[in-house]
């Protein structure tokens, strides 16, 4: 780990109150903080987050998507689903409605 690494999370760690206790807690914050992975740990009794960015983290990790894929669908299932998801795709794409193009015409074509 570079020195200038080091001292840049030492320094955001000591910012928020925790400062890993040990050379190898710092090479995972490291490496957490290299791939864009940020740890949310609630130091309360409740379980609680003062951050925003914990509670949102929590609560997302806990979601269970309406239209996730479950491993005991049946055949005729397969197929609703995947209407389902097409549609919802369709939706959250938002394409315009395009008007009905005329087919193409071949101006020209010559032999190789």
């Amino acid at each position: 780990m570079r020195r200038r690494d080091f001292f840049k999370i030492a320094g955001a760690s000591a910012a928020l109150g925790a400062v890993p206790s040990s050379p190898a807690g710092m090479a995972a914050a490291a490496a957490s903080e290299a791939a864009g992975a940020a740890t949310f740990v609630s130091g309360r009794e409740d379980g609680r987050f003062i951050q925003t960015a914990g509670f949102l983290h929590a609560y997302l990790k806990a979601l269970e998507p309406q239209l996730a894929f479950a491993d005991a669908i049946t055949l005729e299932g397969f197929g609703e689903w995947q209407d389902k998801v097409r549609q919802k795709l369709l939706e959250l794409m938002c394409f315009p409605d395009v008007a009905p193009q005329p087919e193409p015409e071949r101006i020209w074509s010559r032999p190789r």
